[in-house]
């Protein structure tokens, strides 16, 4: 029993408006009655939508049906078109600004924890002050990799376009970023770096 959406996905059309003003047609064309059953379309199966949507298409194309219903037709798929290469420029800034969001804020991240980093000898020196010079060379060494890794950090593009494809319903069973953590998507030197690692 395809619904309208369904078959508005189905003959490509933009959405489920069009469709019904279509449907009349269609049924008209696979020798239904639309009058006596308006819903006649979740009766019958996508195969028989699709010849009688391609039917009426032919007959309108051919002059066989009126001139207004030809340009009306024509028009419709014109801004059905335009519509949808217009989502996809809407799309396409939308992910831009995500990246340029992203990439300040990590960015400005790592500058943070490098500044902080810096910062821990120091304080170990004045507050401690009789530490071993070996332990205050393992405190420094551990500082400058930490401060390192901070700067390498990159964006792992391939988990965010998981999430994106996750968030269209493409993937059965994927996780959300709320539930594994604020720095999964994140890596450095090209490991992931995730919750607890």
């Amino acid at each position: 029993m395809p619904t309208q959406l369904e078959i508005a996905k189905h003959l490509d059309f933009v959405d489920d408006r069009s469709v019904r003003e279509v449907l009349p047609k269609v049924a008209r064309q696979i020798g239904i009655d639309h009058e006596a059953d308006e819903k006649w379309f979740q009766t019958a199966s996508m195969d028989q939508i699709r010849v009688g949507y391609v039917r009426h298409m032919r007959e309108v194309a051919s002059g066989r049906g009126d001139q207004y219903e030809l340009t009306r037709e024509r028009t419709r798929l014109v801004k059905e078109q335009a519509d949808a290469e217009e989502r996809k420029n809407l799309e396409a800034d939308l992910v831009v600004r995500h990246i340029d969001v992203l990439t300040a804020v990590l960015s400005q991240t790592s500058v943070k924890i490098a500044a902080k980093l810096e910062a821990i000898l120091v304080r170990i020196k004045r507050e401690v002050g009789d530490l071993p010079p070996k332990a205050l060379e393992i405190i420094e060494t551990t500082i400058i990799d930490a401060r390192n890794q901070a700067e390498a950090m990159e964006l792992d593009w391939e988990y965010f376009d998981e999430m994106e494809e996750a968030a269209r319903g493409g993937e059965e069973g994927s996780s959300s970023p709320e539930s594994t953590g604020a720095l999964e998507g994140v890596a450095v030197d090209g490991k992931a770096l995730l919750p607890g690692s």
